[in-house]
This record gives C-alpha cells, structure tokens and sequence, in this order.
C-alpha cells in the first residue's frame, strides 16, 4: 500500500498519510509528496487522515511548518491517529489559526468516520 494514496469511506474521498517508521529523511520525502497531492486539489476540499512517525526532529518539525499555510487553504479537514502528547500539542494548538476542523484519534475506522461526516 502507498503510503500517501486517495481512499474511499463512506462515499468520501480520503487522503490517506502514512508516516510510521519512517526515518527522518524518509518522513520529509513523504510528507513533501502528501502535501503536492493536497495543493493539486481544489481549495477547502481534502479530508486528510495523517498517521504520524513516533520520532519528531528539528527537520520534521520545519517540513511541516513550511506547508502549514498551503496545506490550509486545500484541507477541509484533518484527523490524526495515535498521536503522541507533542502530536496532539502542535496538531490541536494551530487548529485556530488555520481554522481547519481538526481531531485526533485512537483508532483509524473513527478517523475516517468522523472525516467522512465533514
């Protein structure tokens, strides 16, 4: 399975990220190519399920941060599975600034029902 891929649940298109076990390098390379898939579609429409890498650098830390606003303005909203307390700290705090509906979770099947309700 692709690691960043479109899913279908419930009727809804889903981008699907998988970022566990990557290595730092790895983690950058992917996220680079999930976020290329998500500003190649249309404004305020991806629903965006991330599955994050349990390590989180410096590198990691600025490959999201530099997508952050261009990520926005395509995500209808995102949901984040097995996050870590650091996780849930950065994905949660910005969720005003960006005003993107945004949750995290424990389980996969809830993310995607709580993305495909939105």
């Amino acid at each position: 399975m692709p690691r960043s891929e479109f899913i279908q649940h419930a009727g809804h298109r889903i981008l699907r990220v998988d970022l566990t076990g990557l290595s730092p390098d790895e983690f950058v390379a992917e996220y680079q190519k999930a976020m290329r898939l998500v500003v190649a579609q249309p404004a305020r429409s991806v629903r965006l399920l991330t599955l994050p890498s349990a390590q989180f650098d410096e590198r990691m830390a600025n490959a999201v941060r530099s997508w952050a606003p261009k990520k926005a303005k395509h995500a209808l909203a995102e949901a984040m599975v097995g996050a870590s307390t650091v996780h849930k700290l950065l994905f949660l705090g910005n969720k005003a600034k960006y005003n993107l509906e945004r949750e995290v979770f424990d389980d996969e099947q809830a993310a995607k029902d709580w993305l495909a309700s939105r």
